[in-house]
């Protein structure tokens, strides 16, 4: 189970892809962008930096920590005494590094969660009545459904879990199905011309858009 383990991987696969959620920043990103044309090459490479560090820390901390690793890798340092032996004193500098960990991803999570409601506010502030369209209305109406369950929910990695079955959603079955319908879009405009455009990549066929769905529909039942 160091390699595989069944009865985890779903939690765990929910969990990564929460990580990973960025498609609904993208459009805004690009139009924003001091060289739009450079933004595919910033984004493939800040995956990649992300997949190579959580693979490192995901890794390492499993095979130290082994079968006693906590499900929310910041906690193992709870006990972190920096090699003093038990039943001595612990060194300031080893408590120091202990606490910084454990609030590491109360610092990541606060300065990614107006990201998110910015984005969620913007497509909202469309479909609120009018006497109610203003973003701050929109942005308020974001907010207090994620600070309400997380009140209510103590099991942080049960948290993780829930925002990654969503993240299905806007992973995998959004943009596969809006990738269908603009070239189909494109094509009805431009003819066969539309078929490729400035944007278009090996992956863009339907044969990609199949693959993914099939793929998100069988990783959610599991």
């Amino acid at each position: 189970r160091m390699v595989f383990d069944d009865r985890h991987f779903g939690p765990s696969f929910a969990t990564i892809l929460f990580s990973f959620i960025l498609q609904q920043s993208i459009p805004s990103l690009i139009r924003s962008a001091a060289q739009p044309a450079s933004t595919r090459t910033a984004l493939v490479a800040a995956v990649a930096t992300c997949v190579s560090l959580y693979l490192v820390l995901g890794c390492s901390a499993a095979l130290y920590f082994g079968a006693a690793t906590q499900p929310l890798i910041t906690l193992n340092f709870l006990s972190f005494r920096g090699g003093a032996p038990m039943g001595t004193d612990v060194p300031a500098w080893a408590t120091a590094v202990s606490r910084w960990v454990l609030l590491l991803p109360l610092f990541t999570t606060t300065a990614a969660f107006p990201l998110f409601n910015r984005v969620l506010a913007a497509n909202l502030e469309a479909l609120l009545p009018p006497r109610l369209r203003s973003k701050r209305v929109a942005a308020g109406l974001c907010a207090l459904p994620p600070l309400l369950c997380t009140a209510l929910v103590s099991d942080t990695a049960l948290v993780f879990s829930l925002c990654g079955l969503s993240g299905f959603t806007v992973v995998f079955f959004v943009p596969a199905l809006l990738q269908h319908a603009a070239r189909r879009a494109s094509m009805k405009r431009w003819g066969e011309a539309g078929r490729l455009t400035p944007h278009s990549t090996p992956f863009s066929g339907n044969a990609t858009v199949v693959g993914v769905l099939a793929f998100s529909v069988v990783a959610f039942l599991y």
